[in-house]
């Protein structure tokens, strides 16, 4: 049995080019993420409120159908 990657709760919206994050959980996944900000590249602990996914790994992020297609592909354990 493949279980699909799971970061928690995000309440995503659409964005311009992306998706909005709405909400992150504290003590997911996605609250100690690190990730890339900004145009320059730094790296940050922990996804916030307010920041928009546009990408994961390669694939672009334009929908919560993209979204959801990724997680799905993903599986649980793998480092996004």
């Amino acid at each position: 049995d493949t279980k699909s990657a799971y970061i928690g709760y995000l309440a995503l919206t659409p964005a311009d080019a992306g998706l909005t994050i709405g909400f992150v959980g504290p003590g997911t996944p996605a609250a100690s993420a690190a990730h890339k900000t900004g145009g320059t590249g730094t790296v940050s602990p922990g996804l916030q409120a307010g920041d928009v996914i546009k990408k994961i790994n390669t694939s672009e992020v334009r929908s919560l159908g993209d979204f959801d297609k990724i997680m799905q592909q993903t599986k649980a354990g793998v480092a996004m």
